[in-house]
């Protein structure tokens, strides 16, 4: 029904938002413990309260797909379609019919259109801002749809599916890293990896949210515009119960939240900031009859950083050296090896996590996404206590 009345509005031109500036924040699989946990540790660590306890609204989200538990393609889906589908799906509904994400109609309306994410800019959660895919690993045409979208700037990972010149045919300017001394006024690809962005834990540089998001608004100085940004990579530390680098992910997530709470503060009457996430990963619980989450900090290797130690290692006694780390099995080691696909699904990359989050008292109650709901919060708009995720940009239009 929303999408019927939806196309019935555009049809008549009269689909009209009262918000000028649109911040989406997505952070994926972004759990309420998650928040509550990188909150805490933010207070004892840097001595800050994150930036989202500031936001004015909160609602509680349900993130159901058809498929009950949802992943990330269904989830956007919701957002952006405002229509339940299932999994593996993007902007296409469950009779396999194409849906016009609510994206196109900010740029048929003269809005600024910029997609941001630590991931690859072809992963399912930016995906689904500009392309429909009944495949969300069909990156191929994901990747030609985003350069036939025409919207006005692309920061995120994904060389790999790229090549310059494809980039430079259809009129974007390509870039290598974020550069807010050098913003054109040309619409542009920015792609700061070959796949998805390093851990923000593993970055001596924690920024990188923050400068996406200042490099939008001084592009989109004087436009109307619809920005979403994504924390990808907080997905990834939780399916590997990488409790530290997920908390740095947050951290460095909820920094970028600061430049558009500033701009909230003065443009009050025509912005709107959404602070929230897809699904929860990991069924994260706080607690195993006391906490520390002091304990954590002791972790020097992130999960990425783990699995390319073990990969390139000549032997155990060569991995100990090179990672410092002596509590671990050898046996583990060599059937981690053994499959030639190592992962965070082996015991000897569990064990080392374990070892960190038990000294914490911190649990983890499986490696894929649960239906827990999750937190919106939000400046600009006033939600129901509870909705669903393909509530959202509706109440947006009828505001």
């Amino acid at each position: 029904m929303k999408k019927i009345v939806f196309i019935f509005l555009i049809t008549l031109s009269l689909t009209v938002f009262s918000a000028d500036y649109i911040f989406f924040f997505l952070g994926d699989g972004m759990g309420i413990n998650h928040l509550k946990l990188a909150n805490e540790y933010s207070i004892k660590k840097y001595g800050k309260t994150l930036n989202y306890n500031s936001l004015e609204n909160l609602s509680i989200l349900n993130t159901e797909s058809l498929d009950g538990v949802t992943d990330s393609a269904a989830a956007i889906t919701s957002f952006m379609s405002f229509e339940k589908t299932n999994n593996n799906k993007i902007n296409i509904d469950k009779d396999g019919n194409k849906l016009n994400p609510v994206s196109y109609h900010f740029k048929d309306t003269n809005y600024k259109i910029a997609v941001i994410t630590s991931n690859s800019i072809v992963d399912a959660s930016p995906a689904g801002i500009y392309a429909k895919s009944n495949d969300r690993n069909n990156y191929t045409s994901i990747a030609n749809q985003l350069l036939e979208s025409q919207f006005d700037l692309f920061i995120g990972g994904g060389r790999a599916f790229f090549t310059e010149e494809e980039i430079l045919k259809k009129g974007y300017m390509y870039k290598r890293k974020i550069d807010i001394q050098a913003v054109e006024p040309k619409n542009e690809i920015i792609l700061t990896s070959y796949s998805n962005n390093p851990f923000i834990f593993d970055q001596d540089e924690k920024d990188y949210y923050e400068k996406a998001i200042k490099y939008s608004l001084k592009k989109f100085e004087g436009e109307k515009f619809f920005i979403f940004i994504e924390g990808g990579k907080v997905d990834h530390a939780s399916h590997a119960h990488d409790t530290l680098s997920m908390i740095e992910e947050i951290i460095a997530f909820d920094k970028s939240l600061k430049p558009a709470i500033d701009f909230y503060n003065k443009n009050p009457d025509n912005t709107i900031i959404l602070f929230t996430a897809d699904h929860e990963t990991g069924g994260l619980s706080l607690g195993d009859g006391f906490i520390n989450i002091n304990n954590l900090s002791s972790q020097k290797i992130s999960y990425d950083k783990l699995i390319s130690m073990i990969n390139n290692s000549d032997d155990f006694d060569d991995f100990q050296k090179k990672s410092n780390v002596y509590f671990l099995n050898e046996e583990n080691y060599n059937e981690a090896l053994s499959d030639n696909n190592v992962s965070y699904f082996d015991d000897f990359v569990q064990n080392y996590f374990n070892h960190y989050n038990d000294l914490a008292g911190i649990k983890w109650s499986t490696f894929g996404h649960t239906i827990n709901n999750v937190a919106l919060f939000s400046n600009g708009i006033k939600f129901d206590k509870s909705v669903h995720l393909t509530d959202i940009f509706w109440d947006i239009i009828k505001k």
